[in-house]
């Protein structure tokens, strides 16, 4: 497990698990953006093809949108359009090359400032909160 620091008054962990596979296809991603603290987890399509790769293309194009995006825009939506952008980004490549062809992965993201958090959730990964010693 690894600690995260922000700028933002709070403890963030970061965790993945290579379980039963070859390669670990997990990219865990965080950053402080205009619109808060945005961590993201993504994870390859287990035994699909390149997983690794769509993984980070989609951590890199969600911390990117959010980067670039107008900070006054609704955070619930911001990340919405960051996820929808980052499946852009992964089809697209699919599509340029064959031996990429029905590559994915899950996202999880989590945009957080002092506050309201926004989550985002797409496949298997998961966010917990931890208060006062109890993991939700």
């Amino acid at each position: 497990m690894k600690q995260i620091h922000t700028k933002y008054p709070f403890v963030c962990l970061a965790d993945t698990r290579q379980g039963g596979r070859a390669e670990n296809q997990d990219t865990c991603s965080w950053q402080d953006t205009p619109a808060g603290f945005l961590i993201t987890v993504c994870d390859g399509m287990g035994g699909g093809p390149s997983g690794k790769r769509a993984s980070s293309l989609a951590a890199e194009s969600i911390i990117n949108y959010i980067n670039s995006a107008d900070e006054t825009k609704d955070r619930y939506r911001l990340l919405r359009e960051a996820v929808e952008y980052a499946n852009t980004v992964v089809h697209q490549e699919a599509c340029t090359d064959p031996s990429k062809r029905g590559m994915g992965t899950t996202v999880t993201a989590l945009l957080i400032n002092e506050e309201s958090d926004v989550v985002a959730h797409v496949g298997d990964s998961r966010v917990y909160q931890f208060r006062k010693g109890r993991k939700h």
